[in-house]
């Protein structure tokens, strides 16, 4: 009898010290866990503060999908950031609490890990900080994060989750901590054109996508420009012509500075055939319509000079081959397979 209750007295200790546990995102390595990344990507910066663990992955996953968050209990992160969708919202702009509606579209979060700021405006400069925005926001969730640590507070399945992912008792912060941890396992890169670099540029691609691939690259038409790199941003913030005076001033709301109005955030154009619409507010619902914006009205730079690109039907048809070849099937299908608390 003694040693059946030792037993028991050991068990929440050895529940939060479970580091045999396997995780498909993670792997285990002599310095901790290490994420599990698809050929070709580099190591992301994890932050020291938070280091990747499948428990607080776990957590941070049915954090993310829980509407206990959010002041009315409707809506949860994943309400805008559909695993279907590449954890898009697939609407122009989603609605929050009682349905009120904010100003941006809300981008994919694939790859979100490599991002060297978020949001359209770039305002958080990393995920733990990015999470407390919906919190904040009026017009999504509109629920103080202390206040909603008091309700998850009060399920008692939570209590032991956040013991074993963190070996303590739940606090605010910790809730942003596990949920971007979460955020950071979501890495795509099994496309058709990431098929094309690993095969040595010899399969992977349509004829017509690589003719688009050459269109894109092309000094002509300068899109990688902007779009370059493995996750085809620059990280920098740029105008594309289409602010209006008294629209959305994108980077200006953080900086303040005149210079940065109407200027975003170049986003991903990685899985674009599950993100429509498209733009910071979500004002094109096809590709088609994109290529159309830019061929025919085209750029509008910082000197205020316009340029079409001027495309012809077939340069179209070729970009857009390029374009979808971009989206990673399997992510989206592994993601829907693994299925949401």
């Amino acid at each position: 009898m003694r040693n059946f209750a030792l037993l028991l007295l050991l068990i929440p200790i050895l529940g939060c010290q479970r580091d045999d546990l396997t995780h498909p995102n993670l792997t285990r390595t002599d310095s901790g866990w290490e994420l599990k990344l698809p050929e070709g990507f580099p190591q992301p910066d994890i932050p020291a503060s938070n280091p990747m663990h499948p428990n607080k992955v776990e957590l941070g996953k049915r954090l993310f999908f829980e509407k206990q968050l959010s002041r009315t209990q409707e809506l949860s992160c994943g309400t805008c950031h559909q695993p279907a969708l590449a954890f898009t919202g697939g609407v122009a702009i989603n609605p929050g609490v009682e349905d009120r509606i904010g100003i941006r579209n809300a981008p994919t979060l694939s790859n979100a890990a490599y991002l060297e700021a978020f949001m359209f405006d770039g305002g958080p400069k990393n995920l733990e900080n990015q999470g407390m925005l919906p919190f904040d926001d009026h017009n999504e969730f509109d629920f103080n994060l202390i206040h909603a640590t008091e309700r998850i507070r009060e399920d008692s399945t939570y209590a032991g989750l956040f013991e074993n992912a963190f070996g303590k008792p739940l606090e605010p912060k910790l809730i942003l901590m596990a949920m971007a941890a979460y955020e950071r396992t979501l890495l795509s890169g099994n496309s058709p054109y990431d098929q094309y670099l690993n095969s040595g540029k010899t399969e992977g691609l349509s004829e017509s996508a690589l003719k688009g691939l050459e269109l894109f690259e092309s000094d002509r038409l300068q899109c990688s420009n902007c779009h370059t790199g493995l996750f085809f941003t620059n990280h920098n913030f740029e105008t594309n012509g289409l602010y209006r005076a008294g629209q959305d001033s994108g980077r200006m709301r953080v900086t303040l500075e005149e210079s940065d109005r109407g200027l975003f955030k170049v986003p991903t154009l990685r899985n674009l055939r599950y993100s429509a619409p498209y733009f910071h507010d979500g004002r094109f619902w096809t590709l088609e319509e994109v290529l159309d914006f830019y061929s025919e009205e085209g750029m509008v730079h910082r000197g205020d000079s316009t340029r079409g690109l001027h495309l012809t039907e077939g340069e179209k048809q070729d970009l857009m081959a390029f374009l979808m070849s971009l989206s990673d099937s399997s992510f989206v299908q592994d993601h829907l397979k693994d299925g949401t608390p």
